[in-house]
């Protein structure tokens, strides 16, 4: 297998605000890189989209390129099912790729948002993990509980009680995550 020459992925479409980015959840010089940045363009999510699966995209095309050659390979020597299997364990990897370009994967269920804000919270908290993860050079997956472990830290010196605080935080969430009841 060749040598890629890009940035390797995965890659994630980081919408902030009015403007949106592509970038690589793999710190380099302990900041995430942001790979393309639009400002303003048309359909600007929906190019993002498609160049953030980028990688994904490649690598399901590198595993349908060798399924299809096992396929015909398994045909010629008459192993019909050989073939079948073959054919069966590639196609995961390709929907998942177009499902990322297209947005067509199934949608995590997310909890109701009746102000319309919850988006706007989440990408609130994100600016506050990059920020965190420049200044610490963790990893996108150890972000969150590193800085609640820091948080922890934090609450220790400041005087604060941080299960007092969390219970505050779920009592927040669980208000804005609520649908409001319509009388009729």
């Amino acid at each position: 297998m060749t040598q890629t020459q890009h940035t390797p992925g995965p890659w994630r479409v980081f919408d902030a605000f009015t403007d949106v980015e592509i970038v690589t959840d793999r710190p380099t010089a302990h900041e995430t890189e942001s790979l393309v940045q639009f400002k303003g363009q048309r359909n600007v999510k929906a190019n993002a989209r498609v160049m953030a699966a980028a990688p994904e995209l490649i690598d399901a095309l590198r595993i349908q390129t060798e399924a299809a050659q096992a396929v015909i390979d398994a045909w010629e020597r008459g192993d019909l099912a050989g073939a079948v299997r073959v054919l069966n364990a590639s196609i995961p990897a390709a929907r998942d790729a177009i499902a990322k370009a297209t947005r067509r994967q199934p949608v995590r269920q997310l909890p109701p948002d009746p102000e319309g804000m919850n988006n706007d919270r989440a990408e609130w908290a994100v600016c506050c993990i990059r920020h965190f993860q420049c200044q610490t050079g963790t990893d996108w997956q150890d972000a969150v509980c590193d800085l609640l472990g820091d948080l922890m830290h934090f609450c220790d010196r400041e005087g604060f009680d941080f299960r007092h605080e969390l219970n505050r935080a779920r009592t927040h969430y669980e208000a804005e995550t609520t649908e409001l009841e319509t009388t009729g």
